[in-house]
């Protein structure tokens, strides 16, 4: 019976040592990797981060927002800030493949305007936090499209100052002009120096059919000038046949 005893005793020892080294083996694993957001390392988690985003009426900007969640982890947080690619690109935005915008550390609410975005582009990012032992959190994934950039097309007239609204173009006019686009001479009935929208898809339209017209311009210029060439060449020969 003692020999039972003893052997039973063994037996459970050989075990607790063979979970503690299991044990050791895992937390130093855990310990040593960089780790996807809500993995638990020693008993605490990544911060889970959400995040927002408010194209502005600029066109060419927006405002990015992200919000940071502690899961009882006593870890600092050294960085936070967006990653952001083109929709059209494949990857998926992070630190290492995208173009990185920090904003600051700590777990306060933070925010940060782009002003260099293209206009009518869909872009896509995500909020990003690092705490002190180096390993990064991510947002969920958001896309946005900036407004279309409705000065590109010259729609304000007669030297008129032109801001693009996510409705259109509006035109700042000088003293001497008025109107739709500032397009009319002032006169008492209608002063001059206001601002008044513009209707972008007439000048638009206006503008191709001056191309059209300046590239048939061309052709016929172009036409001309091979028949002089071709004029003169049959006199050249006239004469030397004389």
């Amino acid at each position: 019976m003692m020999v039972l005893i003893i052997m039973d005793l063994v037996y459970k020892t050989f075990n607790m040592y063979k979970l503690a080294i299991i044990f050791l083996f895992f937390s130093y694993y855990a310990n040593s990797q960089v780790v996807p957001m809500g993995t638990i390392i020693k008993g605490k988690r990544l911060p889970t981060l959400n995040s927002d985003n408010t194209p502005n009426e600029n066109n060419r900007s927006a405002t990015l927002s992200g919000s940071i969640k502690i899961n009882d982890s006593k870890l600092s947080i050294i960085e936070n800030g967006f990653v952001v690619l083109l929709s059209s690109d494949s990857r998926t935005p992070d630190v290492i493949n995208a173009s990185k915008y920090s904003v600051g550390i700590g777990i306060a609410d933070f925010n940060i305007t782009i002003n260099n975005f293209s206009s009518n582009t869909s872009y896509k990012y995500r909020a990003y936090a690092k705490n002190s032992k180096g390993e990064y959190a991510y947002s969920q994934l958001i896309t946005f499209t900036t407004f279309t950039d409705h000065c590109e097309v010259n729609p304000c007239k007669n030297g008129a100052s032109c801001t693009s609204y996510f409705s259109g173009p509006e035109c700042k006019c000088t003293v001497s002009f008025c109107g739709d686009c500032c397009a009319q001479l002032a006169d008492s009935s209608c002063p001059g120096g206001g601002e008044n929208l513009c209707d972008a898809s007439r000048f638009s339209q206006i503008n191709i059919n001056q191309k059209i017209i300046k590239l048939n311009e061309g052709v016929a210029s172009s036409f001309s000038w091979q028949n002089s060439q071709l004029n003169t060449n049959q006199i050249s020969v006239s004469k030397i046949q004389k």
